[in-house]
């Protein structure tokens, strides 16, 4: 890439069999930085993104079957974590696979931080009977713009928790700054709500 702040995954950078990089643990991105997958053309599988601090972008990639399993209970399959990261994701494919007896999360954004997901689909396969959640603000979230995206929430396997399936959520006293949320298609979601715990 030119600009050091840039990386385009070009054909000669991926694995030529299928285009597919596997992630064995979570990819750590430090912005500013953008990841240009070039019209989708690269898919990123196994694991989670972390967006750990600064501005990251990233465009044009697939990220199937993500999941990352945080303490307190939930896999996700990007993490914005506190402290002020950003990520814009813009023309992105993620699905994040079910995970046993726990919510699953398409983003979880943590304090102090944002997300903005435009032009993109994502699906997040919750286990039966457990909770799902497209975004899960963490405590003091500064913002969350959804824009022109295709959404949909199945269910599979098996679970013991008490099942729902939320657009947005959050929990304790504090409150996502900002939410914005326009233009977006709902498929397969039986319940598509904006939820706030505590």
């Amino acid at each position: 890439a030119r600009d050091a702040s840039v990386i385009r995954l070009q054909p000669q950078l991926r694995n030529v069999s299928n285009d597919e990089i596997a992630l064995s643990q979570p990819l750590s991105l430090v912005g500013p930085i953008t990841l240009d997958g070039l019209s989708r053309g690269t898919t990123l599988s196994g694991d989670t993104v972390t967006v750990a601090s600064g501005a990251v972008t990233l465009r044009h990639l697939s990220l199937e079957g993500t999941e990352n399993y945080e303490p307190e209970g939930a896999y996700y399959g990007v993490f914005v974590a506190g402290g002020g990261a950003s990520l814009t994701a813009e023309d992105i494919s993620l699905t994040v696979a079910c995970g046993v007896d726990a919510n699953d999360d398409g983003f979880t954004v943590g304090d102090g931080s944002s997300l903005v997901l435009r032009d993109s689909t994502v699906t997040v396969d919750k286990c039966a009977g457990s909770g799902s959640y497209l975004v899960y603000g963490q405590d003091g979230a500064a913002s969350v713009t959804l824009v022109d995206n295709v959404i949909s929430m199945t269910e599979s396997g098996a679970g013991s928790a008490s099942g729902f399936t939320h657009l947005i959520g959050t929990e304790g006293t504090h409150r996502i700054g900002a939410i914005t949320v326009s233009g977006n298609e709902y498929g397969s979601a039986p319940e598509v709500t904006l939820m706030v715990e505590g």
